[in-house]
C-alpha cells in the first residue's frame, strides 16, 4: 500500500468536483500538509493545474494513479475545522471545493515567505534629533526618514514609501548611525498590554452588561446591536474584545469597506497594540502573508478585516467573539465563486465554537431585525449619540425649483450656500453621489440612445482624467464619438453628474476651496484609501466627494455639513432591496455630520422629496421604514417571508444561451416542491457583458434545506448535456446585486 494525497482540483467544475488521489514522491510525501497547495496533472492532457491536499489516504501501488507535480510555496495547512466549513460552505455556493478553499486561504500565504526588513533608531529620539541638526548636508527625504522613525520602529517597505527615500540612501543612513536594519519579526508577542479600559455611557454599560453575560454562557448565540450614528457602538466593541483576548481567546471584527481599515486599526493598535492583525484585498501579498500566519500561529488575537477576513485561520476552541459591524452592508456578499455571505459563515463559526456573533448596525437588514421581532436573536438598542453629540438637522431640497431658476448643476444653489458658510466657519464638508466618473451617460439628442459599451448593453461613463468613455462592467474604454453611433446627428449631451463632475463644479462655485476625490478610481493604489483620508483628517481639505466608501464608519469632529446630490438614483433600480439600500446610504451618510461639539446639517437633494425612504432617511427613523418595507415584503413574498435562489445562463452565442435557458428551466421545475415558485427564464437586467449574453430565472421558496442537492443534480446534468458546451450557469442564493 501507498500513501495518497487527496486533492481538490481547480480544473474541475461542479460536474467533476470530488477528491483526486495523486501519488506522492518521498520527497513531497515529507513535507505534505492538508491545505497545501499543490501542482497536479489533471486530464487526459494531463495538464498542469492547482489542487489543494484535503487529506490523505492508502492505495494498492498498482492503482494507475499520477503524482504530485509540486508543492507551491511553504506550508499552509488548514485546521479541520475549517476544513469542514469548506465542506460546508460548498455545498450552499454550488461551485467547486477548490473555489472555497482558494477563497479561503489567500494565494500569497503559499508563496515561499521571505524575510521582512525592519529598521528602527540606532540612538534615541533626542539623540537623533541632534545628529539631524548637526549634519547640514542630510536631504530632506533622509530626514523624513529619520523623523518617522521617532514615533516607532517601520518595515523597511512602509519606511521607503512613507518617506520616499531610496534604498540606496536608506543604507547610507545605516552607516551614519542613524538606523539599523534588522530581519526579526517585529509582531512576536513579546510585549502583550493590558487592553485599555474604554469609559461607556449608562446606557452602553447596560448593553454591555447584557452582551457580556451572553458571552459568558458558553453558548453560541446571536445579538443585534442597532444603534444610531455616531451612538457608540464601536466602544463596546472594545470592551467585548478586551474581555474575550482576557479569556485567552480571540476575537474577530468584521467591516464592510476597506476604507473603514485604517481608522479602526490605528485606535484598536493604539489599545491592543500587537496583538491587532488586519486582513484585507489592498494589502500586499507580504502583509497578507504575514498578517494571515501571525493569526495562524496565534501571534494575534484581535483580528480586523473585510469580507474575507470571517475565514481567519482561528480554530474553533479559540474564537472568542465574532463581530459584524455595519452588518447590513451589501459588500458583506461575494459577488464571484463562491458566492457567500459574511454573516452566514459568521452564524456558522459562531455555532460550531459556541460563542456570541454581534450584529451591529445603525439601519439593520430587514431580515435581521426580522429575526429579531421574531424572538430568534436578541436585540439592543442605543438610541443617543456619544458625549452628547446631537443628530444632524436635515433639509430635503426639491432638485425642480432649481430647474425652474435655470440651475441644472448637481450641485443645487441651496446647498452650494450652505458649503460656502461651512467653508468661511473653518468647517468641512463632505458630497455623496453614488456615481463615480465625470458623467454617466453621453446622450442624444435627436433619438435619445446612449452610447453604449460595444461588449456590453450597458451605458459608458466619461472620465475626465482620461478623456474618455469607460464600461464599468467590463472596463472598456473608447474615445468620445463626435456624432451619434444610432442616428448619426452631432447633437450630443452629457447625462446625469459623477464624482469627477462635482469637482469641477466645486471650482466653479467656491474658488479656492480645497476638495478632494474619494472613489474607486481615486483609491485604485496601495494606500489610496489611507491618503485620502489622513489628509482629510489634518483639515488640509475643505471638501471631502465620494461615493459609497464616504457614507459609514468616518469620524470626523469637524464635518458639519454633509450634501446628498442625486438620492433618488438608486430608489427606483429593479431590485426588490432598492428602498432598503437607499435608505440605509441616506442614513449612513447623513450621520457624518456634527459628530463632535459642533453642530451637523445635512442636505438632502432630490426629485420626490415626499418619498416616504426618504423622509424616513431625512428623521433617522428606521422604525417608520421597517413598518413599511416589511409589509410590502410580506404582500409580496419576499425575503424574509421566503428565500431566493437566482440562476443566471450565458455564453457567447444568443441563441444557444436562450435554448438553454429555457431548457434548465423545465429541469428545475422538477426539483421544485408544492408552494414553490419559478419565475422565468428572462434576459437578464444587463442583457450583454463581456460579449456573453445573459438570461436568467428565479426560484422563491421556503425549503431551501431541501433542494440543494436536488438542484446542484440539475446543474450537473445541464453541464453534461452537449447542446449545452460553452455555455455557463450560476447559482446564488439570496442574491444582492443581481444584474
Amino acid at each position: 500500500m501507498r500513501k495518497t494525497a487527496l486533492c481538490a482540483v481547480a480544473a474541475a467544475n461542479i460536474l467533476f468536483d470530488k477528491p483526486y488521489s495523486y501519488f506522492m514522491t518521498p520527497e513531497v510525501e515529507q513535507k505534505a500538509a492538508v491545505g497545501m497547495r499543490v501542482k497536479v496533472p489533471f486530464g487526459h492532457g494531463n495538464r498542469k493545474t492547482e489542487g489543494v491536499i484535503i487529506g490523505f489516504s492508502t492505495a494498492s501501488a498498482d492503482e494507475p494513479y499520477k503524482f504530485v507535480t509540486s508543492i507551491e510555496g511553504e506550508a499552509s495547512a488548514i485546521h479541520p475545522d475549517l476544513l469542514k466549513l469548506a465542506m460546508w460552505l460548498r455545498k450552499r455556493c454550488y461551485c467547486p471545493l477548490y473555489d472555497v478553499l482558494r477563497s479561503m486561504v489567500p494565494s500569497a500565504v503559499s508563496v515561499e515567505e521571505k524575510p521582512t526588513i525592519f529598521v528602527s533608531l540606532a540612538v534615541g529620539k533626542n539623540e537623533a534629533k541632534d545628529k539631524l541638526e548637526k549634519d547640514k548636508r542630510l536631504g530632506e527625504k533622509s530626514r523624513n526618514a529619520v523623523e518617522i522613525l521617532m514615533s516607532g520602529r517601520k518595515t523597511q517597505q512602509d519606511l521607503l514609501y512613507l518617506s520616499g527615500i531610496s534604498l540606496a540612501s536608506l543604507r547610507t543612513l545605516e552607516k551614519k548611525g542613524y538606523m539599523i536594519l534588522s530581519s526579526e519579526d517585529s509582531y512576536q508577542p513579546t510585549q502583550k498590554r493590558e487592553p485599555t479600559e474604554t469609559a461607556l455611557t449608562p446606557a452602553q454599560n447596560e448593553v454591555y452588561t447584557f452582551l457580556r453575560d451572553m458571552m459568558g454562557t458558553g453558548k453560541a448565540s446571536c445579538a443585534l446591536l442597532h444603534g444610531i450614528t455616531g451612538s457608540g457602538k464601536t466602544h463596546i466593541y472594545i470592551k467585548l474584545i478586551s474581555d474575550t483576548i482576557r479569556n485567552g481567546k480571540a476575537a474577530l471584527l468584521l467591516v464592510p469597506e476597506i476604507a473603514l481599515t485604517p481608522q479602526l486599526i490605528q485606535r484598536f493598535y493604539a489599545i491592543f497594540g500587537e496583538r491587532v492583525a488586519c486582513l484585507h484585498s489592498a494589502l500586499t501579498d507580504t502583509d497578507r502573508r504575514r498578517e494571515w500566519n501571525r493569526v495562524r500561529r496565534g501571534d494575534a488575537d484581535v483580528v480586523v478585516g473585510t469580507r474575507s477576513a470571517v475565514f481567519a485561520p482561528i480554530p474553533n476552541d479559540k474564537l472568542g467573539l465574532i463581530i459584524l459591524d455595519e452588518e447590513h452592508e451589501y459588500s458583506y456578499k461575494s459577488e464571484n465563486s463562491p458566492r457567500y455571505h459574511a454573516r452566514e459563515v459568521a452564524k456558522y463559526r459562531s455555532a460550531k465554537a459556541g460563542i456570541l456573533l454581534l450584529l451591529g448596525s445603525a439601519t439593520p437588514s430587514v431580515e435581521s431585525q426580522y429575526l429579531a421581532e421574531t424572538g430568534v436573536i436578541r436585540k439592543f438598542e442605543l438610541t443617543e449619540r456619544y458625549g452628547n453629540a446631537s443628530l444632524a438637522q436635515v433639509e430635503i431640497v426639491d432638485r425642480k425649483e432649481d430647474l425652474r431658476m435655470g440651475n441644472d448643476r448637481a450641485i443645487g444653489s441651496t446647498l452650494a450656500n450652505y458649503m460656502a458658510e461651512t467653508i468661511r466657519r473653518k468647517e468641512q464638508c463632505i458630497l455623496f453621489i453614488n456615481r463615480r466618473g465625470r458623467n454617466r451617460r453621453l446622450l442624444c439628442m435627436e433619438c435619445g440612445e446612449t452610447v453604449n459599451c460595444e461588449h456590453c448593453t450597458s451605458a459608458m461613463s466619461y472620465h475626465s482624467n482620461t478623456k474618455r468613455l469607460v464600461c464599468h462592467i467590463c472596463g472598456y474604454t473608447r474615445e468620445v464619438p463626435l456624432i451619434c453611433p444610432s442616428c448619426h446627428s452631432s447633437h450630443l449631451m452629457m447625462d446625469k453628474a459623477g464624482t469627477q463632475k462635482i469637482e469641477e463644479e466645486i471650482e466653479e462655485l467656491l474658488p479656492g476651496a480645497t476638495y478632494i476625490r474619494m472613489d474607486a478610481d481615486s483609491t485604485a493604489s496601495r494606500m489610496g484609501h489611507t491618503k485620502i483620508l489622513e489628509e482629510f483628517r489634518e483639515n488640509e481639505i475643505d471638501v471631502l466627494v465620494g461615493t459609497q466608501m464616504i457614507t459609514k464608519g468616518l469620524d470626523f469632529e469637524n464635518v458639519t455639513l454633509v450634501g446628498v446630490l442625486d438620492a433618488d438614483m438608486a430608489l427606483y433600480a429593479a431590485d426588490f432591496r432598492a428602498a432598503e439600500r437607499t435608505f440605509s446610504l441616506l442614513t449612513q451618510v447623513v450621520g457624518r455630520a456634527g459628530r463632535g461639539s459642533k453642530k451637523g446639517k445635512a442636505v438632502i437633494q432630490t426629485f420626490s422629496p415626499q418619498n416616504q425612504v426618504l423622509l424616513a432617511a431625512a428623521n433617522q427613523d428606521y422604525e417608520a421604514f421597517y413598518r413599511e418595507e416589511i409589509a410590502l415584503r410580506e404582500t409580496l413574498q419576499l425575503p424574509p417571508f421566503t428565500q431566493v435562489l437566482y440562476f443566471q445562463i450565458s455564453g457567447l452565442a444568443e441563441e444557444q444561451v436562450m435554448r438553454s435557458a429555457r431548457s434548465f428551466a423545465e429541469q428545475i421545475k422538477f426539483c421544485l416542491d408544492v408552494g414553490d415558485e419559478l419565475l422565468g427564464p428572462v434576459p437578464s437586467v444587463v442583457y450583454k457583458a463581456n460579449n456573453r449574453f445573459r438570461w436568467s430565472l428565479t426560484v422563491k421558496t421556503n425549503r431551501l434545506n431541501q433542494l440543494r442537492d436536488r438542484v446542484e443534480g440539475a446543474m450537473c446534468a445541464f453541464y453534461k448535456e452537449k447542446n449545452n458546451k460553452g455555455v455557463s450557469l450560476i447559482a446564488d442564493e439570496n442574491p444582492y446585486d443581481v444584474q
